[in-house]
């Protein structure tokens, strides 16, 4: 097997995927009847992310100066962690001002969790049924999933290494290495997920090890696919299937629907096709190459951090969603993303700093921040004296003088993350 990883380079392609995939995530969070499985959009992002760092991962790794962890994590700190950190501190101001108290020391505790990428396993302990009717959603209930990417990026660059200097050290090919390496987490992690689906399926849906195969799946892309060259209707016909199996999953999937499991490989190989097929032009059909799936796909870590807090507030405050507010919903999580987008990722992306490790520091004192405030609050809820002066007036029946002003958000209101 030839050492060889296809070059880097802008993906139009996979920027529409990407505007599919938070575009399926953010219709079936306001409207889950219209796209009962339109939440397989976030299996979708894991497979991206896995082409797209273990490709550059490789790259590095074959390059003289070899992988950098220092360069890899600081350009994650950068793209990532500031919109994360301001997305978080404002949903907990929000909290304050348009929900219950109720709710504070909860979401207090899940930012926390949230800001140290642990929010997955936090809420797999709860065992927080994503897709039921019983769990009420807080409003940062949807970094369960960038929890899993970020583990996914501390983690895989150093397996990386320890691969390779087992691959030097006897004489196997670089890219041999790290393709049995991901095979064996591949399958290992399937086997996990399909039996944890059919055993603990709330534990399945969040926890690390049942999903890692999906970043795999596009990390055993990104090294297989220099090797495979197919003819132009080929690449036609498998972006195509890849499409519509991303679409028949995310319409005819529901709550209902055992997952992950084996069912979610329709949509992460519906994915992985698209990836391959690469661009494509079919007359005047390009596939997912489209301006608007592009503007949504350039924006899409922002819509995916902002819809869900805002979804959450509106119905706190309004209650169900229907038609006409989904729309205004939707208006303003392109709006707030815009300006994410635009004032925060891209501001701190293109920042440069003499100190290699500035980034990293600032990224630590921007969790610790975060952690410091919704701690804070923890504290100061717990220290809060409960008024039980009301108990058992007809104004206040029994517990109920403990939720004074307490809206309940049901799974009936929106559809969890």
């Amino acid at each position: 097997m030839r050492d060889d990883i296809a070059p880097g380079g802008f993906r139009p392609e996979i920027q529409g995927l990407r505007g599919l995939a938070v575009a399926f995530v953010v219709i079936f969070h306001i409207w889950p009847a219209a796209l009962p499985g339109g939440y397989v959009g976030v299996d979708i992002f894991f497979v991206i992310s896995g082409f797209l760092i273990t490709g550059l991962l490789a790259r590095m790794a074959l390059s003289e100066d070899g992988i950098s962890l220092v360069g890899f994590y600081t350009r994650r700190v950068r793209r990532l962690l500031p919109a994360a950190i301001v997305a978080l501190l404002v949903t907990l101001a929000g909290t304050l001002l348009f929900m219950s108290d109720a709710w504070w020391e909860e979401t207090a505790k899940q930012v926390i969790a949230s800001a140290l990428y642990v929010q997955n396993w936090r809420l797999a302990e709860q065992a927080v049924d994503y897709l039921g009717a019983e769990d009420a959603p807080s409003p940062v209930q949807h970094f369960w999933s960038l929890s899993i990417e970020e583990q996914f990026y501390i983690v895989w660059p150093v397996l990386m290494i320890a691969a390779l200097w087992w691959a030097r050290r006897r004489g196997y090919s670089p890219v041999q290495m790290l393709t049995f390496v991901l095979g064996v987490v591949m399958a290992g992690s399937l086997a996990v997920s399909v039996a944890l689906t059919r055993s603990d399926p709330a534990w399945a849906y969040f926890v690390t090890h049942t999903r890692v195969w999906e970043l795999a799946l596009g990390g055993l892309l990104a090294l297989m696919l220099d090797r495979f060259r197919p003819s132009a209707h080929m690449r036609s016909a498998m972006a195509v299937a890849g499409m519509l199996a991303a679409l028949a999953s995310a319409v005819l999937f529901s709550r209902s629907t055992d997952f992950p499991g084996f069912k979610a490989l329709l949509p992460t190989l519906g994915a992985a096709l698209v990836i391959a097929a690469g661009s494509i032009r079919i007359g005047r059909f390009r596939g997912l190459d489209v301006a608007a799936l592009r503007y949504i796909g350039d924006r899409s870590y922002s819509i995916y951090l902002w819809h869900w807090p805002l979804i959450i507030f509106y119905v706190a405050q309004r209650g169900m969603v229907g038609a006409v507010d989904g729309i205004l919903l939707i208006i303003a999580t392109l709006a707030v993303s815009h300006l994410s987008y635009r004032f925060v990722e891209q501001s701190y992306r293109h920042s440069r700093s003499s100190l290699a490790w500035r980034p990293l520091i600032d990224g630590t004192a921007a969790i610790g921040l975060c952690v410091a405030v919704a701690g804070g609050l923890v504290y100061a809820v717990d220290r809060q004296p409960i008024d039980t002066s009301l108990i058992g007036t007809p104004n206040y029946p029994g517990p109920a003088a403990l939720l004074a002003n307490a809206v309940v958000l049901r799974a009936s209101s929106c559809c969890p993350p």
